[in-house]
């Protein structure tokens, strides 16, 4: 009884519907340099300029304002800390999936939790701007969800940056 657990037909459907998945991994280094670029970018202006962060948030009349300034100070502190642990993550572990899922728990949690925290009294308000660092924030997550669940089809470590991000070299699925 040496029965087939599939015929060549359905053998042949799933080589062709898994035959491009590597495409799922076109951009992924602008993916990863889109979210570096914008992780740092929150870090220094949380960082350097907090009074200008809780001004704009509209926080200057809480009562609590030393409290403020040392949860941005944290922040500030968190975000440098997942910058470097990612990029020497992304740049030297063979497997990258493991550091990147806690990194992307870590960004979607932040994202949660600052909104009760900062950002209330910018929403009663009404203001639009406000749509801009959620859109920011948001896009980010989705990078980072996006290149993790396609880190099993990222090249080899060490893995460079610094680097032009359409640059073909064969992990894309539009570079075969």
């Amino acid at each position: 009884m040496n029965k087939e657990l599939l015929t060549p037909e359905e053998l042949t459907a799933l080589k062709e519907a898994t035959a491009d998945y590597g495409a799922a991994t076109n951009y992924w280094r602008l993916k990863i340099q889109l979210c570096f670029i914008s992780a740092f970018s929150l870090m220094v202006f949380i960082g350097f300029y907090p009074d200008l962060v809780i001004s704009w948030l509209k926080l200057t009349d809480a009562p609590d304002l030393d409290a403020l300034y040392t949860l941005l100070e944290t922040r500030a502190v968190t975000i440098f800390v997942l910058i470097v642990a990612g990029y020497f993550s992304y740049r030297y572990l063979p497997n990258v999936k493991v550091p990147l899922g806690i990194i992307v728990s870590i960004v979607a949690m932040n994202i949660f939790l600052d909104i009760p925290v900062y950002y209330t009294a910018k929403m009663a308000i009404g203001e639009w701007d406000l749509s801009i660092l959620v859109v920011v924030r948001c896009t980010l997550l989705y990078f980072l969800i996006s290149l993790y669940l396609t880190a099993d089809y990222l090249p080899a470590a060490p893995r460079k940056l610094f680097v032009y991000p359409f640059r073909r070299d064969g992990y894309s699925g539009k570079d075969r």
